[in-house]
């Protein structure tokens, strides 16, 4: 759904969603916000400016990296609601894309259940530093009871990292860098790896129970 805003709240177009603690436009004209919402859950899922100008260049910092995760956090908590009681340990990290994270704190937040972290279910939150307001929200978490009828297997890899990359190895003749938790549904190691052939970023998925390969980019 696509909403557009003047400056004055008298001027909305109704449906009306007013959000506090986002960004707001800059100067004038006309600014668009895609917003998706879940019916089944209730909940606003996305949140993301689209056409329009929201924050002017330049400008002084006043919040901290670590202010702006916090609030970021404090931001989800809201839009989640109740469903926070679900997601109370999962996994925050804070991503660095270079001088772009020096104005912006992107945040992600990814699902834990029973000790397996799933990479793809995750929120991420975007806090502007200078403007001490969330620019995105995108909430890619699904309904949490669902991880009750996927996350069947042990937590507890029967391959180790070490014996993975050995896998690899004998696999291929290759450069191994390093290996993560990737799939929601089986756990697995996925291992980055560069073939001296051609000197490109290639992937290759291990089944961390069984040492099969599942897949091989």
């Amino acid at each position: 759904m696509f909403l557009g805003k003047a400056n004055n709240y008298n001027t909305y177009l109704s449906p009306v969603i007013v959000f506090s603690g986002v960004l707001e436009n800059y100067g004038a004209g006309k600014r668009t916000v895609e917003i998706n919402y879940d019916p089944e859950r209730k909940m606003i899922c996305k949140y993301v400016p689209g056409g329009g100008t929201f924050w002017r260049a330049g400008g002084e910092i006043v919040v901290s990296e670590e202010e702006a995760k916090e609030r970021a956090v404090e931001f989800y908590k809201k839009f989640i609601g109740d469903e926070y009681n679900d997601h109370e340990n999962d996994i925050i990290s804070v991503r660095d894309y270079g001088d772009i994270s020096k104005v912006f704190c992107y945040v992600d937040i990814n699902t834990v259940y029973k000790g397996v972290v799933y990479s793809y279910d995750s929120t991420r939150v975007v806090y502007g530093m200078r403007y001490d307001r969330v620019r995105d929200y995108i909430n890619h978490q699904g309904n949490y009871d669902i991880m009750s009828q996927i996350t069947t297997l042990s937590p507890n890899p029967g391959v180790t990292i070490e014996e993975a990359k050995q896998i690899l190895k004998d696999y291929s003749d290759v450069d191994i860098q390093d290996g993560y938790v990737r799939s929601p549904l089986r756990l697995v190691w996925e291992l980055p790896f560069i073939k001296k052939d051609d000197n490109k970023m290639h992937y290759i998925t291990i089944d961390a129970h069984t040492g099969e390969i599942i897949f091989y980019e």
